[in-house]
């Protein structure tokens, strides 16, 4: 990633269609789940959101779910995208080439990435979620799926209550407070 540039995940990943080997997952689509090419990306875009979070980078694009997904806690700490209206963007503002380097454990079903470049000088604390406005959760949705027996329903994801979240991102260079990094 060179100095200057714009991480932009939908263009990085390309068109996400069966055309270019996505399979059908869940996405979250007009309050319910649905299957689409593709569906499951936001686990690799909220990966690569809180690597580069974490190492201190401005963001220029994210977007959060529309409803909790739980294997993303801690809660308000991922990205989701959706080409072309979600993205997730982030600026590498270090002076200096980035390299992010993906890695997988197919055992354990992980993926994770990690952000190397020169030393900046950079320290980042990411606080605990502050979570306040509570919302009742939802009637829960169905949707139908072929390989379920007719009659028969399959538990994908319950209806989760609402929530504000907020984390707080401390970057300090050399010790000192940076202001203007978002």
């Amino acid at each position: 990633m060179a100095p200057g540039h714009e991480f932009n995940f939908n263009e990085e990943i390309g068109q996400i269609d069966a055309s270019t080997g996505f399979v059908k997952g869940f996405v979250i689509t007009g309050g319910t789940l649905e299957k689409e090419d593709g569906g499951g990306i936001c686990q690799v875009s909220t990966t690569i959101f809180r690597a580069l979070y974490k190492a201190g980078l401005p963001i220029t694009e994210r977007h959060e779910h529309s409803h909790r997904v739980k294997y993303y806690d801690p809660v308000g700490f991922e990205a989701t995208v959706y080409a072309p209206a979600k993205n997730l963007r982030m600026k590498n503002d270090t002076g200096a080439y980035l390299m992010i380097q993906a890695g997988w454990d197919t055992a354990a079903k992980t993926v994770r990435f990690d952000v190397f470049g020169a030393n900046t000088g950079r320290t980042v604390n990411i606080s605990k979620p502050s979570i306040t406005r509570f919302k009742a959760p939802k009637n829960p949705s169905y949707t139908a799926d072929p390989n379920v027996a007719r009659g028969a329903r399959r538990l994908l994801d319950t209806p989760a209550q609402g929530m504000t979240s907020v984390l707080r991102r401390t970057i300090k260079v050399k010790g000192r407070s940076s202001a203007g990094i978002p």
